[in-house]
């Protein structure tokens, strides 16, 4: 389990969500990468006035984050809450499963179309975490763009759609990265200053590809994880605490080296903390106050170690929640990119309203408890 893909054991149930949101994309395309052979891939959301919101909230009893985003655009350049009830929302959501996936599709190809592209202020990639499709990052990338940047965001080796027999945590990846720049910029993807962001080994990797990759102009690093016992162990607590207890820290060790082992690698060496030091671009990081499988104090290190790095936290958040709390993590993070990148040069675009007849509405709510 340390070593094998994520996506070789996916069940797939999150295929209709990957293809509705599909028509923001304006490019998408397969990257090859290696040794060893994979190719990932790749998806381009440019800078438009989506109508992009998020919010975050707390209730004390039970204690509960609820986290929020939604685009949306309506006839007449409507509210938030008059675009959440028209009848095209309402239709979605009153279809379930595969059935709603389909219209969200076909509301998309119909509206996304319609909204006038903007000048990009820079180039900004995003890489998730172990585990996860590129479209969990989808509320980052919108908020980006919504800003004036172009996204890029990438499925890591063995993960969502791209392919890949087993991951390394940055060992392999931090090269992938660095494959995937050049194809960005053969391609005429790259505008502006190129920065990378990343969430838990999403982040690591992009640490890690900033210190040998000097295209890298700014890094945002959001619960980049620095030891690999310890991301393993808190994750099995939270996900699969019946199991992590029945395992004792020598035979985790143990583990971790079989897995090096079916990969030639030393996996104690997936830890940005040697790597960091040779990062000249500026890195923002940000950690969870109740994050344990990258804890603060950890990534605090990290950024002590770094030439030029400034550290947020955010308290209370868990690791689960730095995903998904756009409304919290990504003010600092547009900051950071503007200091580096400069501001979208095209600002009145990005104020315009939607055209009428571009109707669409996608809301999204994670709910997380106390013990999450």
């Amino acid at each position: 389990m340390i070593v094998t893909a994520p996506n070789q054991k996916s069940d797939h149930s999150s295929r209709g969500f990957v293809d509705a949101v599909a028509p923001l994309y304006t490019k998408q395309f397969k990257v090859p990468v290696g040794p060893p052979l994979a190719k990932l891939s790749v998806a381009v959301i440019p800078p438009r006035n989506y109508g992009f919101s998020a919010s975050e909230k707390w209730k004390e009893d039970p204690k509960q984050l609820i986290l929020k985003w939604r685009i949306h655009g309506s006839a007449g350049g409507g509210s938030e809450e008059e675009a959440g009830h028209d009848s095209k929302s309402q239709k979605a959501q009153d279809l379930t499963g595969g059935k709603a996936w389909q219209y969200i599709q076909h509301m998309f190809q119909e509206a996304i179309p319609k909204l006038p592209l903007c000048r990009a202020a820079g180039t900004v990639v995003l890489l998730p975490g172990w585990g996860e499709a590129k479209e969990t990052l989808l509320g980052y990338a919108l908020d980006f763009a919504n800003h004036g940047y172009r996204v890029v965001l990438v499925d890591l080796r063995g993960q969502g759609q791209s392919s890949g027999d087993y991951v390394t945590y940055g060992l392999i990846e931090h090269r992938d990265i660095s494959q995937v720049i050049t194809a960005l910029y053969q391609r005429g993807v790259v505008v502006g200053k190129l920065a990378l962001v990343g969430v838990s080994e999403g982040a690591t990797i992009a640490l890690d590809a900033a210190a040998a990759d000097d295209r890298i102009d700014a890094v945002v690093a959001i619960a980049p994880f620095v030891k690999l016992k310890t991301a393993i162990r808190a994750t099995a607590n939270q996900f699969m605490p019946h199991i992590s207890k029945a395992v004792s820290e020598e035979e985790l060790s143990h583990a971790v080296v079989i897995a090096g082992h079916r990969v030639g690698m030393n996996l104690a060496d997936a830890n940005p903390i040697t790597r960091v030091s040779r990062i000249q671009a500026p890195v923002l990081y940000i950690a969870g106050g109740k994050d344990e499988i990258a804890p603060a104090d950890d990534v605090k290190r990290l950024a002590s170690k770094t030439p030029n790095a400034r550290f947020v936290k955010i308290p209370r958040y868990p690791h689960i929640g730095l995903y998904f709390g756009v409304a919290k993590v990504a003010p600092p993070a547009l900051e950071a990119l503007a200091k580096t990148m400069g501001l979208s040069p095209d600002s009145t675009c990005l104020a315009a309203p939607p055209p009428k007849d571009a109707n669409y509405a996608l809301p999204f709510t994670v709910t997380l408890t106390d013990s999450d």
